[in-house]
């Protein structure tokens, strides 16, 4: 195989890890991943693992430094710069794991929450063994680089916190703001004596939130490791307001 092609078999590999820790990460792709086109692979989290990681070794390789791989890296980068020419702004005195999250958060921010420290380190690791730089990953490891207690980093301040469901806490608000603008809306003229349409509108709507609330939050309350059964009847009683608290809730155990 050339260089091209194990470079797809590795991100396969990563791929099929990640389907094992969380399939939500991968829910869009089959299990035989032989059947995807190749440039779908090429699009994923893993791919951009896999680079990095490369990158990362190659430099260490010739005696770079963290801070001029990631240097050099974001000036790759720039030639393909994204829309938001933002890539620049990251602060290259952090290490290389804070960068691989700050990659994922902007490429992918539906998708990193998924891609912890443990799957990080693992990337490494296999990367390591198939490339061929054993030694490197581990003097990675001798120097602590890699930290499974750090927190990850996030766009704005490097800081990026995989354990809190902001997407939960918005639609919180979002619901709960649409929910009174019906409120005051509908039938504000006929003291509040709704139609028989009207009141199927607002009982077919509230079911609707309740039952995407509860699947959404008991995926949460699973991942932050907190109790699923509470979590489900606080949400079908009160799909706002859950999702509002558990969207700033961080994992129970401290650990995602």
């Amino acid at each position: 195989m050339n260089g091209m092609e194990i470079k797809t078999e590795i991100i396969k590999e990563l791929i099929l890890k990640q389907k094992r820790i969380n399939s939500s990460a991968t829910s869009s792709l089959p299990d035989n991943l032989d059947l995807v086109p190749v440039i779908t692979l090429w699009d994923r989290p893993e791919a951009t693992i896999m680079n990095i990681v490369q990158s990362y070794f190659i430099g260490k390789k010739k005696g770079k430094s963290v801070s001029k791989i990631i240097q050099e890296i974001i000036e790759i980068d720039e030639i393909f710069p994204p829309s938001d020419n933002s890539y620049s702004n990251f602060n290259t005195d952090s290490d290389i794991i804070e960068y691989i999250h700050y990659r994922l958060a902007k490429d992918y921010p539906l998708l990193a929450k998924f891609y912890n420290n443990d799957f990080i380190d693992y990337c490494f690791e296999f990367i390591a063994s198939q490339l061929g730089y054993t030694n490197y990953f581990k003097l990675l490891n001798e120097k602590k680089s890699i930290n499974k207690e750090k927190k990850s980093p996030s766009i704005g301040n490097n800081v990026y916190s995989a354990r809190k469901e902001k997407e939960a806490m918005y639609f919180g608000i979002i619901i709960t703001i649409i929910w009174l603008i019906m409120i005051f809306t509908i039938g504000p003229y006929r003291n509040l004596r709704y139609s028989f349409a009207e009141h199927q509108i607002l009982s077919g709507f509230a079911l609707i939130i309740r039952l995407i609330s509860v699947i959404w939050i008991i995926g949460i309350s699973s991942r932050l490791n907190r109790s699923r059964l509470g979590w489900g009847i606080f949400a079908f009683i009160s799909p706002n307001i859950s999702l509002i608290i558990i969207g700033n809730l961080t994992d129970k155990k401290g650990k995602k």
